[in-house]
């Protein structure tokens, strides 16, 4: 929300860019390179490194991305996964 005008807009990340029926990225077409299956063992290997011992906790499929909330206990966060290249 802009605090002088008071509009809103979705915050810039994978909801505008990577997004195939409503962002910037609705170019791509044809099969994606990842199916949830392997975006999630994308995301998996990713947060070894970030945050380990983090576990997926819930996975949502976008039109061209994945988003999935990853924690110990709690939520600590979310990241996407490009469907097409892979990209986190």
């Amino acid at each position: 929300m802009d605090r002088y005008s008071g509009a809103t807009y979705p915050e810039p990340g994978p909801n505008m860019m990577w997004n195939t029926r409503f962002g910037v990225g609705r170019t791509p077409t044809g099969d994606t390179g990842y199916d949830l299956a392997g975006a999630q063992k994308l995301a998996e290997n990713f947060l070894t490194g970030y945050l380990p011992e983090a576990q997926i906790q819930e996975s949502h499929a976008m039109p061209g991305y994945y988003t999935f909330d990853f924690g110990r206990n709690d939520t600590k966060g979310m990241l996407s996964v490009n469907a097409f290249s892979g990209h986190i």
